[in-house]
């Protein structure tokens, strides 16, 4: 009888890891982060500058559809297609000091229908409470996640970009947007 027990026990432990346990990995390879800074010129022209940053890893844990993590974005590796300025935006990010950039959830539950994706973003060694706009879309063996959200450089300690005094200064906020694909495996 104690031995049956322990094989019902053990199948049902093991029927509960192949329903409900993932194991998860970020694709460095598909993943980026990108971000979109808009500064005024003369108080009526706009200048938008765009980058991307390709440096990603992650630690992603999939329990039973929940979803925790750390995305962590090597803060050196943003390309704008401008040298001098990813140069500055190292500087900006103190790249040096702090040389990622992390983005923080736990217990997100990934659905189709879910639109907004709590977590805690980490610039500069200084931490902000974000929800980015998603949109998600899954596979057997992946989870695309589009996202976008905004935030401003004083929440992180940073003063925004001037270039010529009043000249030509960036807006308080930057838009980041992210293309992350987590590859899943059924344990």
């Amino acid at each position: 009888m104690r031995q049956n027990f322990f094989k019902l026990f053990f199948l049902l432990l093991i029927g509960n890891s192949i329903l409900y346990g993932k194991s998860c990995q970020l694709s460095s390879e598909l993943s980026f982060v990108g971000f979109k800074a808009t500064s005024k010129m003369f108080f009526v022209a706009s200048n938008v500058v765009e980058g991307e940053n390709h440096a990603l890893s992650g630690e992603i844990d999939c329990q039973k559809e929940l979803v925790s993590g750390v995305i962590k974005i090597r803060a050196n590796s943003f390309d704008s297609g401008n040298t001098k300025r990813d140069r500055h935006l190292d500087e900006i990010l103190n790249s040096d000091e702090s040389p990622f950039i992390t983005f923080t959830f736990q217990g997100v539950k990934l659905t189709k229908d879910l639109k907004e994706f709590p977590g805690v973003l980490k610039v500069n060694n200084k931490e902000e409470a974000v929800v980015a706009n998603v949109k998600i879309r899954e596979t057997n063996s992946q989870i695309f996640i589009d996202s976008n959200f905004d935030v401003k450089y004083e929440s992180f300690g940073i003063e925004p970009p001037v270039l010529g005094g009043i000249i030509k200064r960036a807006k308080d906020e930057i838009s980041l947007n992210g293309f992350i694909v987590i590859e899943k495996e059924k344990l």
